[in-house]
């Protein structure tokens, strides 16, 4: 056996892994605005052709419009339903996969059905118009969604609202809708 075989096989560990942190760190800088660490503009080209996503393929937009699901009680008010929650302890806290159906499932069902978004400028539920509700059929084997929900899309409060102390109203789309289960 070469006496020197553990210090080549550590020689290229050490060749192998400063490779890796290389190219990860030309992605991050290739992925960056210009600024003042920024590669030249050839380098961030070849860069951006290997790895055209750079960092948006690991990550999503903060920004990005959340859906919030709401669910009338029997005082007519519109409420967040447990079942629709992960974490809720109706669904084990996290163990029932039920609710991550719940997206799959509003998405096939919208996509299926002419569904339009209104818009409501005010951030609260006054300017719901409860004529615009549109009638979907759920015909899936174990529907999750059945009776009237309201879908709230609304961007995210901004970080930087962060510390006001009256309550925020985002303006947000919504749409009214009654899943008919069979």
């Amino acid at each position: 056996m070469d006496p020197y075989y553990y210090t080549k096989f550590g020689w290229k560990c050490i060749f192998l892994g400063a490779l890796w942190i290389a190219c990860i760190f030309s992605v991050v800088l290739a992925s960056l605005p210009r600024n003042p660490v920024s590669l030249p503009y050839v380098p961030k080209l070849i860069i951006k052709t290997i790895a055209p996503e750079g960092w948006s393929f690991f990550t999503r937009n903060p920004r990005e419009n959340l859906i919030y699901i709401f669910q009338r009680d029997s005082g007519r008010q519109w409420l967040q339903p447990s079942h629709v929650y992960n974490g809720s302890m109706e669904n084990y806290f996290g163990m029932s996969r039920k609710a991550r159906a719940i997206g799959s499932e509003y998405a096939l069902l919208f996509s299926q059905s002419a569904v339009l978004w209104d818009s409501c400028s005010t951030g609260t539920f006054d300017c719901i118009d409860e004529q615009k509700k549109f009638l979907v059929r759920n015909q899936l084997k174990a529907p999750q969604l059945c009776g009237e929900y309201l879908f709230v899309s609304r961007a995210p409060v901004p970080w930087a609202w962060s510390e006001h102390t009256e309550k925020i109203h985002m303006p947000f789309q919504y749409v009214l809708v009654e899943f008919v289960c069979q």
